[in-house]
């Protein structure tokens, strides 16, 4: 139970970073980011996994390429989800996609 408590902290904690310094993901108040990283780590605990053995065939060809555009698209189910979260699109998920794995992997390194 601590590891999804440390998991969300996490997510919340990249969230905020990459909306302070990433002017194409807004996020309007506080209570908007911690709905919204609730709802980005359940959409990537239950739906995601989904997504990924649908897409293995994909993710094969692109040698594992196309699981950041999966993680755009679930970045942008969770906007689309909760109001007070705006992405500016495609590119801007796309990029905070990115930030976001560069900002965990580093996170989790340092346990």
């Amino acid at each position: 139970m601590s590891k999804l408590i440390t998991r969300y902290l996490i997510y919340l904690s990249t969230i905020a970073v990459i909306s302070y310094f990433y002017s194409g993901f807004q996020v309007s108040s506080i209570s908007a980011m911690v709905v919204f990283s609730l709802v980005l780590f359940l959409i990537n605990l239950i739906v995601k996994p989904l997504v990924q053995l649908l897409t293995i065939p994909i993710t094969v060809m692109t040698l594992g390429l196309f699981l950041l555009v999966i993680n755009t698209w679930m970045i942008m189910l969770a906007s689309s989800l909760v109001n007070g979260v705006y992405v500016n699109g495609f590119m801007s998920a796309f990029l905070v996609s990115l930030m976001l794995a560069i900002l965990q992997s580093l996170v989790k390194s340092k346990k």
